[in-house]
């Protein structure tokens, strides 16, 4: 492959990693200041969810932190671990049943693998 090329790849590869972490950086504020973390506490009971409180804060907070990590490029290869995981859960758990919801929650965590297979650190 030619370097110009191989140089576009790596820019869309980039961009695509600050997509993601703005995505679950988002969302992690998201719940800690504008919906509240209340509203996160009602989604996890809701769904039966076991210590929904807990669930919440750890959910919280490991939006925030991978969003953070993302953005730095701290340990990218294992941090999109626990986006992609996020996402999958909440494929199998909240979104079920909605089609549409399920597949764009199942084509996120695939691409943040894919951001972390691609990575190499």
């Amino acid at each position: 492959m030619n370097s110009n090329k191989q140089k576009k790849i790596n820019f869309l590869i980039k961009i695509n990693t600050y997509f993601l972490a703005a995505l679950v950086l988002y969302a992690g504020i998201n719940k800690l200041f504008i919906n509240g973390i209340d509203g996160v506490i009602g989604m996890l009971t809701g769904a039966g969810f076991f210590l929904p409180v807990f669930l919440a804060w750890v959910l919280v907070i490991s939006e925030i932190g991978s969003g953070i990590m993302l953005f730095t490029g701290l340990y990218k290869k294992y941090v999109v671990l626990v986006p992609a995981f996020i996402m999958i859960v909440i494929t199998f758990t909240i979104a079920f049943g909605n089609w549409q919801s399920m597949i764009q929650h199942l084509l996120i965590a695939s691409n943040y693998l894919l951001i972390g297979c691609i990575s190499s650190k």
